[in-house]
């Protein structure tokens, strides 16, 4: 898929089919379009539980359907990293953390997966 259609027809998915499970070869495609970054799998059991953690006071209620997920933590700044923050009174974190996972959206995207970046979860 060029790149074009793909930002053409990516959305936001909030209708997954919840026997459709991914297969690992892909969701491994997926997540090599975001490296170096580390993420955590989540499928099955595990999926169930992070999709509950999603939907405290009824939000995301789509989120209980769906058969795996991509979950992002921070980690901690190097000591370099966290003075620079600290100076600019930034946290780059976030903006590194967005920019991987837009890649792998599109990624996902090209490889024929439904996404929806959520940032409303219990810790």
């Amino acid at each position: 898929m060029d790149y074009k259609k793909m930002t053409e027809t990516r959305q936001s998915c909030r209708a997954f089919d919840p026997v459709r499970t991914p297969d690992r070869a892909v969701l491994t495609q997926v997540l090599e379009a975001s490296q170096p970054y580390h993420f955590y799998v989540a499928v099955d059991g595990t999926a169930r539980a992070v999709g509950a953690a999603t939907q405290s006071l009824g939000m995301n209620k789509f989120a209980g359907d769906c058969p795996a997920f991509i979950v992002v933590a921070e980690q901690p700044y190097n000591r370099s990293a966290a003075v620079g923050a600290k100076l600019k009174d930034q946290d780059y974190r976030a903006a590194d953390i967005g920019l991987a996972v837009s890649q792998l959206v599109y990624r996902a995207h090209e490889l024929g997966l439904s996404t929806c970046i959520l940032g409303w979860f219990d810790e």
